[in-house]
């Protein structure tokens, strides 16, 4: 696990930019954070003109092929979102 201080409330180029640094032997990236940047950010890697809203507790499964390094808006696939609901 990973604190980056910097990303709390940044916008999804900076986010971008902090994933881009994966070392390249990470397979999979679980990225908490807060809201508008993390849903821009899903938005931003599915498609440049979709939005993705998740609320509080939301969750957003992308892929992509490719380096860490490479990553950019546009590149990934969006496979679900899940919003946790409370009773």
């Amino acid at each position: 696990m990973q604190l980056e201080k910097e990303l709390y409330l940044a916008g999804p180029e900076s986010i971008l930019s902090v994933l881009q640094g994966t070392p390249e032997d990470f397979y999979d990236v679980i990225l908490v954070g807060h809201n508008p940047g993390i849903s821009m950010l899903a938005g931003l890697l599915n498609s440049p003109a979709q939005t993705i809203e998740l609320d509080t507790l939301g969750i957003v499964a992308l892929t992509f092929k490719g380096q860490w390094q490479d990553l950019n808006f546009g590149q990934c696939q969006l496979h679900g979102t899940y919003d946790y609901k409370t009773p």
